[in-house]
């Protein structure tokens, strides 16, 4: 009988027990979406920026319309979210790795944000939003007398 010395012992697993190695991987490259079939909750990739008159929120939503997503400001809180109720499809995919549903978002907004100036709009999958800056007082000298 030989006997062959594996130094790695993932190598000597995958050739004494290559049905298990492949059960494995084939579980740890399932994407989630296939094992969970209840509705699909996202979370939208976000980008801000500033400069010196706005803020600007980039939001990818594509597949969304502009009158699925709900803005609202509270509590100088900015709420961006959907309801739609989006679910798999029942076809049989062999790979699915995009979805979209319901989500939401929210961000504090910084104290120069002016929530009277609030525009968006949706564009190529891409939700924009701009936010005015209130303009600061200006520093102020005080005079000893």
């Amino acid at each position: 009988m030989n006997h062959t010395k594996y130094r790695n012992g993932a190598r000597r697993n995958q050739i004494a027990f290559p049905t298990f190695a492949n059960m494995v991987n084939e579980i740890m490259n399932t994407p989630i979406n296939a094992v969970a079939k209840d509705k699909v909750n996202t979370t939208p990739a976000v980008n801000v920026k500033q400069d010196d008159k706005e803020y600007t929120i980039e939001m990818s939503v594509p597949g969304y319309n502009k009158t699925d997503i709900n803005i609202s400001v509270k509590d100088n809180k900015l709420v961006i979210s959907s309801d739609i109720e989006k679910t798999l499809n029942e076809e049989t995919y062999r790979l699915q790795e995009f979805s979209y549903g319901a989500f939401n978002r929210s961000f504090n907004l910084p104290k120069d944000a002016n929530q009277e100036d609030i525009n968006a709009k949706v564009e190529s999958g891409i939700l924009y939003l701009t936010i005015g800056k209130t303009p600061e007082a200006a520093p102020k000298q005080v005079i000893i007398k």
